[in-house]
């Protein structure tokens, strides 16, 4: 599963809005799974786009079967993850540039960075990772 070719297949899928629905759908369902017809209902799917979308999902492993129940697998809860964090960066967008143009315009330290980003971005999840990110870039041009 680590081709080129099987991240554009699931990142083709992520470009798919009835993907992502069910998708969420069944990340939500949890262990309880989630019914097809019932998924197929909600997303106003035809039984051969549903098919094909449910073949497509269960091929690139993001979910499974069982029981005539879907099931999201531990990879599919990753991309899910994965996707939820762009997501969070898209809504922040226009705050993110903000940091990026005072970044460009002046030398920033670590800590003033730190808190600008602590001021823009409200997400702890964001804050973590471009925190994170800062540190290592920090410790790799020492």
């Amino acid at each position: 599963m680590t081709s080129d070719n099987n991240i554009i297949k699931v990142l083709d899928l992520l470009c798919d809005p009835k993907a992502c629905y069910v998708l969420d759908r069944i990340y939500e369902a949890h262990d309880n799974g989630a019914e097809g017809y019932v998924i197929a209902n909600q997303a106003n799917l035809s039984p051969a786009r549903f098919y094909r979308l449910m073949s497509s999902l269960r091929e690139q492993s993001l979910i499974e079967k069982r029981k005539q129940r879907y099931f999201i697998t531990l990879f599919g809860s990753t991309v899910y993850s994965a996707k939820r964090i762009v997501q969070k960066a898209l809504d922040n967008y226009y705050r993110l540039k903000v940091i990026d143009s005072l970044k460009e315009q002046r030398e920033i330290s670590v800590t003033e960075l730190n808190e600008l980003i602590g001021i823009f971005i409200e997400d702890y999840q964001l804050k973590d990772i471009l925190i994170k990110h800062r540190a290592q870039n920090q410790e790799s041009s020492q």
